[in-house]
């Protein structure tokens, strides 16, 4: 799909490929590491567990791929500091804002796509396909809501990998941003993200299993699309406080 409508060609240019301070970052070396890893996990639970691995293996991609971004970005801008270069950087003629989307979109650019990100957009294809369908079958389902349902489930299908990456990666620079300690920026980043993780994990397992009786509409819409919709809102309040920060 990319190959048709290429990114560079419609993206604000702070998050384009060739925008000088995304392709600093993209100058170094893509890291990898987690994909023979995870691959080795993903058999493993295939094989003792068949098809009931599947979800442990969504979730732990899931966390794995929040957590990866989000200490990313945090260490990248505490290694700048240690470096010189984020001062140097905030002197340049760019504003906070472009700053810190340039530095999101280079660490975007880096792991997606790669064999992680491609992995954990399969598991939640399958993730939400099962519930779409899962609440067609169910008698007390209202079938002529499908048409909305489905709509929903592509609306997180296409936007919920990258809403997820945009909290992150955010929530990783203002932790960069807001404390001096590198191992406490780390921290705090990685932290924040497992949990977030457990948060809406919890969320849609208790919106899914809430009435014993079946699923309602709005059970459904709610567990599709707040996986969407919230962190969209949390990446934008970290984007703003580390502009806020930052002034």
């Amino acid at each position: 799909m990319w190959r048709l409508f290429p990114p560079d060609s419609w993206l604000p240019p702070a998050l384009r490929r060739d925008h000088p301070l995304v392709r600093q970052h993209l100058t170094r070396l893509r890291s990898d590491r987690l994909a023979p890893m995870l691959g080795a996990t993903a058999a493993s639970l295939l094989v003792l567990f068949g098809g009931f691995g599947l979800p442990v293996l969504f979730g732990l991609c899931w966390l794995v791929l929040l957590v990866w971004q989000a200490a990313g970005a945090a260490g990248r801008v505490r290694s700048a500091y240690a470096q010189g270069m984020w001062d140097l950087l905030l002197a340049a003629p760019f504003s906070r804002r472009e700053l810190l989307l340039s530095t999101w979109a280079g660490s975007f650019w880096q792991i997606y796509p790669g064999r992680l990100t491609l992995l954990y957009r399969l598991l939640q294809v399958l993730a939400v396909t099962a519930i779409i369908v899962v609440s067609a079958l169910l008698p007390a389902f209202p079938l002529q809501y499908g048409p909305l349902v489905v709509l929903a489930g592509v609306l997180a299908i296409l936007a919920q990998p990258a809403a997820e990456l945009y909290l992150s990666g955010m929530a990783g620079l203002w932790c960069g941003v807001a404390l001096r300690g590198h191992i406490g920026a780390l921290a705090l980043a990685a932290g924040a993200m497992v949990f977030y993780w457990a948060g809406v994990l919890g969320m849609v397992l208790l919106l899914l299993f809430a009435d014993p009786e079946g699923l309602d509409l709005g059970h459904v819409l709610a567990a599709l699309l707040l996986p969407t919709l919230l962190p969209l809102l949390l990446g934008l309040g970290a984007q703003r406080a580390a502009e806020r920060f930052l002034a």
